[in-house]
């Protein structure tokens, strides 16, 4: 049987104290209920749909990158049971049904496929056992063990109050026993909803088997409902991915200390340093270093090199054994060949620097293509920018770039080339020779004593 999976996600922000609706706020680097998407795509179905009200449509087009979901509107907010009926036209007829929480990100794939399997031909769902179940729905059992029924912690009594196994909002079915089930649901209840919830009750009154999946760790089941648990998600979402770098062979200061936003592959033996945070797609080879502070966007660092605190690499690539920073910027369009010297405050854009060349402090690199074993002095600038378009700079190999050099673009300086310190550079220089763009110096005597008597 084919799967689909539908997505409860029309929840307002009223909690988050924000015109936001709840699941697109951003929990590590993207939309709470991208994460979702991305558990549930592990399981290759057939088709998603994303129940939304239709109003927000434009937020999820916007903020939400994962697109390929079916949107399905709910005109009205009558409860999770009334959202998935909305679903339930646009599924094909032999599909099994697995619906979930766009608020729930921490569930697991293996989970999720426990209870797809199970629910196949019953309903079947996802349970967890918590310490402290205030706010969960308690799972109710008949004395063999069997699912009988789920109830709201609001509708329960003092008695079922006490029970620690709590539904997790995941449930499945065939389609065709939704389909029959759900006209049945009844809006009794505090709320005067529609209760996806209720179809256990159903399903265990006509006889039907219910299925029910422990979950193997209770946070899978935690939602989000305003920012203090957004935050609590946050961390435990983070340490998690801290926890699986921990076990491939990474290295770390402090793992409460680490925030991935994206995705980050590492060889082994890297080691990371507190408060780095990685964004986007970040690959790291072996024995790669990352200090403190550092902030790294859409990279790929080769092994063995070394980035050294509160630097900035976006969109840049960083050959083996490279040393950046501290305090350096690698700017989007890099690219940083092997043994590659770019130290405290260099800022280095859309520019190819070459094997050895050395960037030691204090100088801006951008629209620019270095050869290998290029020297930049402090100071040092190519000037790219003429107020309307950019221009390149291209050095060629062994080439000195004095202290306080200004590279005028667009510039072509020869292999081996030697440009004076304090030089402005306005026309190509050939090979081997030295280039000196100053003016003359001029020395006034007694000038400072005579400048006195005037004032």
């Amino acid at each position: 049987m084919p799967l689909e999976v539908v997505i409860l996600a029309a929840g307002e922000g009223k909690r988050m104290r924000s015109h936001l609706p709840k699941v697109l706020h951003r929990l590590a680097g993207k939309p709470i209920v991208e994460h979702v998407q991305e558990v549930a795509a592990t399981l290759n179905p057939a088709k998603m749909h994303l129940v939304i009200q239709p109003q927000q449509r434009a937020h999820f087009s916007r903020l939400c990158s994962q697109n390929h979901s079916n949107f399905v509107p709910q005109e009205e907010q009558l409860g999770t049971a009334h959202a998935v009926a909305q679903a339930i036209p646009q599924i094909d007829d032999d599909a099994t049904v697995l619906v979930l929480c766009g608020d729930a990100p921490l569930v697991r794939s293996r989970t999720l496929q426990a209870c797809a399997k199970r629910a196949s031909e019953t309903v079947a769902l996802v349970s967890a056992l918590v310490d402290d179940p205030s706010g969960f729905g308690r799972i109710l059992r008949a004395d063999n063990g069997a699912v009988n029924g789920i109830v709201e912690h609001r509708d329960a009594t003092e008695d079922q109050l006490t029970i620690r196994e709590i539904n997790s909002g995941i449930i499945g079915a065939p389609k065709e026993l939704l389909a029959r089930l759900l006209p049945e649901v009844q809006a009794e209840n505090e709320q005067r909803e529609y209760y996806l919830t209720d179809l256990i009750g159903l399903a265990s009154s006509k006889g039907l088997p219910i299925e029910c999946v422990v979950a193997e760790d209770a946070e899978e089941a935690l939602g989000i409902n305003d920012r203090v648990q957004l935050a609590d998600v946050e961390r435990r979402m983070q340490r998690r991915r801290a926890n699986d770098l921990l076990l491939q062979g990474v290295g770390m200061a402090d793992p409460a200390r680490l925030d991935i936003r994206g995705s980050l592959k590492a060889g082994r033996d890297c080691y990371l340093d507190v408060n780095v945070v990685f964004e986007g797609d970040v690959v790291l080879g072996s024995d790669v270093q990352i200090g403190p502070g550092c902030v790294i966007k859409d990279c790929e660092i080769a092994d063995s090199a070394i980035v050294k605190a509160h630097s900035v690499l976006e969109n840049a690539n960083v050959g083996r054994r490279c040393e950046i920073g501290p305090y350096a910027r690698i700017r989007p369009g890099s690219v940083l060949e092997q043994d590659v010297r770019v130290g405290n405050f260099v800022e280095v854009k859309a520019a190819q620097l070459g094997e050895g060349t050395k960037a030691g402090h204090l100088a801006y690199i951008g629209d620019a293509e270095l050869g290998t074993n290029v020297n930049v002095g402090a100071g040092a600038i190519t000037c790219n920018f003429d107020g309307k378009d950019k221009h390149r700079t291209v050095i060629g190999d062994d080439v000195f770039v004095g202290t306080n050099c200004t590279l005028v673009a667009p510039l072509k300086v020869e292999n081996s080339a030697f440009l004076a310190a304090g030089s402005t550079i306005t026309k190509d220089v050939e090979g081997d020779a030295l280039a000196v763009g100053r003016t003359r110096q001029r020395i006034i005597k007694n000038w400072r004593s005579s400048s006195r008597r005037k004032r």
